[in-house]
């Protein structure tokens, strides 16, 4: 059985907390005491470490050995202690790689050798889960056990420390993830580092996975809905001597049923007006009045499970010009309305920026669940980014550093990267990503079409195919390689 060492922790006595973790020795730098009788003392001796019989271990090249010294084995000074046994002491910093298989050898001046058993390199991360409850609202918390093997494939140990515990922190019904919303993924980082007390080894090497109820963002729209007076009947427009209902025809949904603040201050709407056009001279021709939140109402019923509307009511105030627009018997009327809508609701982010790594999933998008299983794609992605994928050591960093690891320290890039370099290669994702698999993008319409090839893939996938659970081959060994101290 080969013995694990975990080469991104420090030799800090707060692992130990960690029940899988019996001793420091198995941490950072290997230890490695070779024993020799008093009266056998050798003249010259050293050690050798190599690949184990059979090893498939992954290399790194001669720039990532230049970008990142722990990616290379450093060999420590050789001690000698005077017991009952002669003890020759030296230590080694193994590669930040995980899964790489070694074997010690020692030699003595008279070509006595000894080996040692197979050591194997394994990363170790951390996590404490968080779910959104209190009073008001509820996120169901589930296990994160696909998380887990997914990580254990790449010679990962995500573990969940049992002595920090699950915590509660505040309902929130929307992180809204664009410009401009009400709550934000700051508030939810302050909800969660306010309940976030791993010891600070832990953290270092690890992140919090907290459950959320939405993620969205809105987008501004502006429409105009035209209405024949005694014309053909419009879809989009009914006309009632104290109220006018409009409706979106193009199947997007207003922001409404995701923040209740926002609810009571009608923020789906903006501002709108109403034009008349006679057929013939008339004194209202060409007339605008302009109508404002006072002046309407969210209106329908739910489209989805728990929201969802498209209509709006407009309020006739008896003798106002919209009166007199309505009781007209032939002309034009025109309402240019501007709204805010969804623009997406989002599955899941990964973020550093207030000072520790935070990875989240939705339980709800688009006013209905999202099943435990369905999120494993979105966990696995999230999770990549807080370990530095997808991995661009060998792109242009020096403006975009990251909130998690100094991306000069990845290694280099899979063939397909994107994204690495904000505002210019996104494709309307956000972040490094890998587009491996059968993909187009096409940038005037801002959409991706064919299949994914990778988990870190910049969006669960397109409208044809779901994005896989897993790396595809090119990332496959940049996440066994990737350097987990985070230094």
């Amino acid at each position: 059985m080969a013995l694990i060492q975990w080469v991104n922790l420090e030799k800090n006595s707060d692992y130990l907390d960690d029940p899988e973790i019996t001793s420091l020795d198995r941490c950072g730098k290997l230890t490695i005491r070779t024993a020799f009788a008093t009266d056998s003392v050798p003249l010259s001796y050293k050690v050798k470490v190599s690949d184990a019989p059979a090893a498939d271990n992954v290399t790194y090249n001669a720039a990532e050995l230049g970008r990142n010294t722990n990616f290379r084995m450093t060999k420590g000074a050789t001690d000698i202690s005077d017991t009952d046994k002669v003890l020759m002491e030296d230590s080694i910093q193994l590669p930040a790689a995980g899964g790489n298989k070694y074997q010690l050898s020692a030699a003595d001046a008279n070509d006595e050798n000894v080996t040692s058993v197979e050591i194997e390199a394994r990363r170790k991360l951390y996590y404490q889960f968080m779910h959104m409850e209190d009073s008001s609202g509820k996120v169901t918390p589930y296990s994160l056990s696909q998380l887990e093997q997914h990580c254990d494939k790449y010679f990962i140990k995500l573990t969940k420390l049992s002595s920090a515990g699950d915590k509660k922190i505040p309902f929130r019904k929307c992180i809204n993830s664009g410009k401009g919303g009400r709550f934000s993924h700051v508030g939810f980082a302050n909800d969660v580092k306010a309940n976030y007390d791993l010891k600070d080894a832990f953290k270092k090497v690890g992140c919090v996975t907290a459950l959320s109820n939405y993620i969205a963002s809105f987008k501004t729209k502006e429409t105009v809905i035209s209405h024949i007076i005694g014309g053909i009947v419009e879809p989009a427009c009914t006309i009632d001597t104290d109220k006018i209902t409009l409706w979106l025809t193009d199947k997007e949904l207003l922001w409404h049923g995701l923040d209740d603040a926002d609810d009571a201050d009608k923020s789906w709407f903006v501002r709108g007006a109403v034009n008349y056009k006679p057929t013939s001279s008339s004194t209202l021709a060409n007339r605008t009045v302009e109508f404002f939140k006072d002046d309407v109402e969210i209106a329908g019923i739910n489209i989805k499970s728990y929201g969802g509307r498209r209509e709006i009511v407009l309020k006739i105030k008896p003798g106002s010009d919209l009166a007199s627009f309505t009781a007209q018997t032939v002309g034009t009327i025109s309402f240019r309305i501007k709204f805010n809508v969804i623009k997406g609701f989002s599955a899941g982010f990964s973020w550093g920026g207030a000072g520790f790594a935070l990875t989240t999933c939705c339980t709800k998008a688009w006013f209905e669940d999202k099943r435990p299983q369905d999120s494993n794609v979105i966990w696995n992605h999230e999770l990549g980014h807080r370990i530095g994928m997808t991995a661009h050591g060998d792109k242009d960093h020096s403006s975009t550093n990251s909130e998690f690891f100094v991306k000069a320290h990845l290694p280099d890039s899979p063939p397909k990267l994107y994204g690495e370099n904000r505002g210019v290669n996104d494709k309307g994702h956000a972040g490094p990503h890998c587009e491996n698999g059968s993909l187009t993008y096409d940038e005037s319409k801002n959409e991706w079409s064919g299949t994914p090839g990778c988990v870190l893939f910049g969006a669960t996938g397109t409208s044809s195919a779901s994005s896989p659970l897993d790396y595809c081959a090119d990332c496959t060994d940049i996440v066994k390689k990737l350097d987990l101290s985070f230094s």
